[in-house]
């Protein structure tokens, strides 16, 4: 697939939001409830028990098929406190949506979302929300699978069909209640034409399942752009939360939205520099006053190889650092970064590369790994003792120690006859282990 798949609390501005987004803030009691974590993408895991010191015991505990179509959805791990277990949920491309029990792998319950599936669902309370290529966005209940509430993208003249989600929606809170905030592709790679969406989640008193607001994506020259990037939300230094994400081509920008109203607040333009440039990577957003920056921070990378720092508030760029000039590789950069104290983690084609969050500095570069990446870092053990997990397209985990990017151990994951299927999902750490999907349409638990 072109865009190489990737595939939360808000605090109050303008008397609309109502409580901040916090580092891990999804995944308090070893929750994974969103993509890479929790609304600021920090990617690093509160369940500390897979560490540096234990990463080389990791192997399979089980596996489990979805339904033989690929998986690119990273999985969600959250405790169901009706069912007082917690459950793993993943989707396959197909749309098949399985809850299972996350210590045996025994399913708890299925149901069909409609096919074209390629983010990962978010979980908000007892609500688990999914988007499909269809433009529907689904809200199932997390206990049982029932649909609560759906949502069905309009089709705006000229346009013959909805645009596609294709990214993995992050949940806000407001006063009067949750929040979906996703983007659409358009309805084809020729028309692009793509748009931010807000959505009043299931128990939103102005009505669950309806739109707050809209951003249209519009156009540069004469061709309109889309997003597929994993948006996130953040809090500027004026307590103003914002949603930032990335653009496909043509446009290969990166925006910051006033997430009360979706009013514009900044662009940035990455660098074209080929005519596919988009930015597809998740942002990681790091807060107002912390790594030496009064304004907070947002890192993301795009397709043109480069990691950005840019300021949160004004949208102005701190730092860059070319990735495939230092790796002296050339393939798409589509991975949303992890942010440890000052250490900004990412992978980039066979390497795992961390820099200075203030500066930008190269601090570690990986050994090489067998194959390309297209998921995400995760970062998981207690302070000290931390390790990096990433797995990689020829069916492999790896783990690197992050204090200085040291190979812990290397694990096959998956088994073909003729050869391993692909990883382009991102981990999940919770419940003392690791939690994985493959192209082979297998979810997988390491412990």
């Amino acid at each position: 697939m072109r865009r190489g798949i990737i595939a939360a609390a808000i605090f109050c501005a303008c008397g609309v939001l109502t409580s901040a987004p916090q580092a891990a803030a999804a995944s308090t009691l070893g929750d994974w409830s969103t993509f890479h974590g929790d609304a600021m993408h920090d990617g690093v895991s509160s369940d500390t028990t897979i560490g540096a010191a234990s990463a080389s015991k990791l192997g399979v505990k089980w596996s489990k098929s979805i339904d033989g179509s690929p998986v690119f959805s990273s999985p969600m791990v959250v405790y169901n406190t009706t069912l007082a277990e917690k459950l793993v949920y993943d989707v396959s491309v197909a749309g098949t949506v399985e809850a299972f029990d996350a210590g045996t792998g025994a399913m708890v319950w299925t149901r069909s979302v409609g096919g074209g599936v390629v983010g990962s669902p978010a979980i908000d309370a007892n609500s688990l929300y999914i988007g499909n290529d269809g433009g529907l966005l689904t809200a199932l209940d997390a206990t049982t699978g029932t649909v609560q509430c759906t949502y069905q993208l309009p089709i705006f003249a000229p346009e013959t069909t909805p645009g596609r989600i294709e990214d993995a929606p992050v949940i806000g809170h407001g006063s009067t209640g949750s929040i979906v905030y996703f983007g659409d592709t358009g309805q084809s790679e020729s028309v692009n034409h793509g748009r931010e969406w807000a959505i009043n989640g299931v128990g939103n008193t102005a009505g669950k399942c309806t739109r707050k607001w809209m951003h249209d994506l519009g156009t540069r020259g004469s061709k309109h752009s889309g997003t597929w990037s994993p948006p996130a939300l953040g809090v500027d230094s004026t307590g103003r939360t914002l949603v930032v994400f990335g653009t496909g081509q043509p446009d290969d920008a990166v925006y910051a939205l006033n997430a009360s109203n979706g009013a514009q607040v900044w662009r940035f333009q990455t660098l074209k520099n080929f005519s596919d440039a988009d930015v597809g990577a998740g942002p990681t957003i790091s807060a107002p006053g912390v790594n030496g920056s009064t304004d907070g921070v947002v890192y993301i990378d795009g397709k043109d190889k480069i990691e950005y720092a840019i300021d949160l508030l004004t949208g102005k760029q701190d730092w860059s650092f070319d990735m495939a000039a230092d790796a002296g590789k050339n393939v798409n950069s589509v991975s949303c970064a992890s942010l440890v104290g000052n250490t900004v983690v990412v992978t980039y084609a066979t390497y795992v590369y961390e820099f200075d969050a203030t500066t930008g500095a190269k601090l570690h570069r990986s050994v090489a790994m067998t194959g390309n990446t297209l998921g995400s870092v995760i970062v998981s053990g207690a302070p000290g003792d931390q390790v990096v997990l990433i797995a990689d397209l020829s069916g492999r985990f790896y783990a690197f120690r992050l204090s200085d990017l040291s190979e812990l151990t290397t694990v096959r994951i998956t088994q073909a006859k003729s050869s391993p299927s692909k990883i382009a999902a991102s981990f999940a750490v919770s419940n003392g282990m690791a939690y994985i999907a493959g192209e082979n349409g297998t979810v997988y638990s390491l412990g």
